[in-house]
């Protein structure tokens, strides 16, 4: 993939986010042949003018997960229970993710593209911070709130360099997997810390596990099956698959929550 893009930057082009799309081979295989032996590994057949068709299935599935796990906070834990409405505030964070993703691989512009990445870096940020809230068990703390204001800097930092001084995909994906692995190195450890007293934190810590491996789909992209299903969109699915057991931490964890609020109350 980044020998492609430096085809790319070698003669002055604009680097796509998806380099297999069948006008783009058009375009470009006049350019010269080394072109054409990358792009001929990437064209995907278009279905009723989705660009992406399994990604935007994908991407849907994500956001009905969200949309039901979310469902099943609500019904299955109480609203006194600590960071009950915490975890709607990640749900609706999670939800625009997705809902960018859908229409971004439905039509690629600079406009859908954008809204993408900055989304989805919101969801990283936001899973990292909400480690922080679940550790302290609260939101509004001196170290909660210094985390914030570290990490809405930094995204607001983000966003501005990609939007207004480079768009540079090898820094995104950097800052996603730079990020993406601090998440997980404290949900983990934390996670380990807590085994003997949590019984349900099993689910938190498999599902980041899970969530780990499947980034490898992200990183090793392979010819899309069919010219439609690619390691993208087999990575969304992934991510689809695997959410509703952290929705099960969440509403476990609540619960856990409340009832320890309760005996300190009592």
């Amino acid at each position: 993939m980044w020998e492609f893009v430096a085809l790319y930057l070698k003669h002055d082009m604009k680097v796509p986010q998806f380099y297999g799309k069948v006008e783009l081979m058009q375009t470009i295989m006049n350019q010269g042949s080394e072109f054409f032996v990358f792009l001929l590994q990437w064209p995907f057949v278009r279905y009723v003018g989705l660009q992406e068709p399994a990604s935007v299935l994908a991407s849907i599935f994500n956001l009905l997960v969200h949309i039901v796990g979310l469902y099943r906070l609500r019904r299955y834990t109480s609203p006194k229970a600590p960071l009950y409405w915490f975890w709607h505030i990640f749900a609706l964070v999670c939800m625009n993710g997705w809902i960018w993703s859908t229409v971004f691989h439905t039509r690629d512009t600079p406009f859908t593209e954008h809204m993408d990445y900055f989304s989805a870096f919101s969801m990283v940020l936001f899973s990292f911070f909400s480690a922080f809230v679940r550790i302290f068990e609260q939101v509004f703390c001196s170290e909660v709130i210094g985390a914030a204001v570290l990490m809405i800097s930094f995204f607001t930092y983000h966003i501005y360099y990609l939007a207004f001084v480079h768009f540079d995909y090898g820094y995104n994906m950097r800052a996603n997997i730079g990020i993406g692995g601090l998440n997980a190195l404290v949900w983990i450890l934390w996670s380990w810390r807590n085994r003997r007293t949590h019984r349900h934190i099993w689910k938190g810590a498999l599902f980041i596990i899970l969530a780990l491996s499947s980034v490898g789909l992200e990183v090793n992209d392979f010819l899309p099956i069919y010219w439609i299903l690619d390691a993208h969109a087999l990575w969304h699915f992934s991510s689809a698959l695997i959410t509703p057991l952290w929705y099960s931490f969440l509403i476990d964890d609540c619960n856990y929550l409340h009832e320890k609020l309760k005996v300190k109350v009592n």
